[in-house]
Formats: structure tokens, sequence, C-alpha cells
């Protein structure tokens, strides 16, 4: 037996044809991972488009929901990844290649705080950090509270307000029974600095 081979469970294995086999092995897992990064989008935009032009009715289908059920497809997935294409590649015209190397989870993380204020500063969070980063600087914003109501427990720092909590961003420094000031950052979006 020479130094490139090895017995493993009573079987001889030549080092170089494994190192061979995992090498394949590697370039094939990427190649399907860019694939699927890819695809999600085109899938996305298929979707959207199938909803928006209502070719779900050429299908016997009175609602988009009841052509998604024909699909076999989560509905919550199918309705992510259209927004994913309506968010970002229309109404943001976020580059495909960014979009895809980010992906869908934390692109559908982003997707309710991003807009034309932020979008460079959370799409540069997205790709250096890991979604539990991105949740902490995205996903903080609902804990503020919305309406009239600011919640007690909101931990100090930044929060960025988006449309969904209403008139809190003109009423915050009344409302809270703590220090808040309203900010803008450089692209003039609205900061919480709890």
């Amino acid at each position: 037996m020479s130094e490139l081979t090895v017995i493993v469970d009573g079987e001889i294995i030549d080092l170089r044809a494994e190192a061979d086999q995992a090498y394949i092995a590697r370039q094939e897992v990427i190649a399907l991972k860019a694939g699927i990064d890819e695809s999600f989008l085109a899938l996305g935009e298929k979707l959207y488009t199938i909803s928006r032009r209502q070719w779900y009715r050429l299908y016997d289908c009175d609602t988009f929901d009841e052509y998604i059920e024909t699909l076999s497809m989560s509905r919550a997935w199918v309705y992510q990844l259209a927004r994913i294409h309506s968010k970002y590649r229309i109404d943001l015209q976020v580059d495909d290649k960014r979009l895809a190397h980010i992906g869908v989870t934390k692109l559908a993380q982003m997707a309710s705080s991003i807009n034309e204020h932020n979008v460079d500063h959370l799409l540069e969070v997205a790709d250096e950090s890991s979604i539990s980063d991105l949740k902490r600087e995205t996903g903080a914003l609902p804990e503020i509270g919305t309406g009239k109501e600011l919640k007690d427990n909101v931990q100090p720092g930044y929060y960025y307000l988006t449309p969904a909590h209403g008139d809190i961003a003109l009423n915050l420094k009344m409302l809270s029974k703590r220090y808040v000031e309203v900010l803008t950052d450089e692209a003039g979006a609205l900061i919480a600095k709890v």
C-alpha cells in the first residue's frame, strides 16, 4: 500500500482519486448554488407577472391564490418571491448579481424596511453581515411600537422608521417616557435615536 492510499471500513481508498472527486463535487455544489441564486429571481419575476397580468384566469382560477394551489407551492413563498422582484428589481432597480449574492432570506428580511433612502446601507449590511445582524438592523423596527405607542422595552440604539410606524415618527418625542431623538441619515430616511 502506498502513502496515497488508506483503508476505510476495510476498503482501500486512493487519496488522489478522493481528492479529485471532492474537487468535482465542490465545483458542482458551487454551480448548483449559483443556479439557485439566479433562479429565485426568475421565478419571482414570473410569479409577479402572472399575478399582475391576471394570467391565472386562463387556468380557470378566479384568484392568484387559487392558481398558487395548482402549483403546489407555499402561498407565503410565492408572495415572498414576487415581492422581492417588485421591491428590489422594479422599485429599487438593484443589480441581479447583487440580489442573487445576498439571497432570498436576507432580501425578505429587509423588504419591509428598505427604501430608496436606505437601500445602499441595508444592502451593504446584508452583504457583510449574518442574518442575525441583519435582523437586528431591520427587525428591531417593530419593537419600537406603532401608531401612538412606544414600547418601554426598546433597547437604546438607532432604528429606521418606516411607513408601518404610522404617526409615530411625528409624535415620537411626546410619546416616549425616555429620551428619543428623531434624526435623518445621509439619504434623508427617518431614524429614531433611543
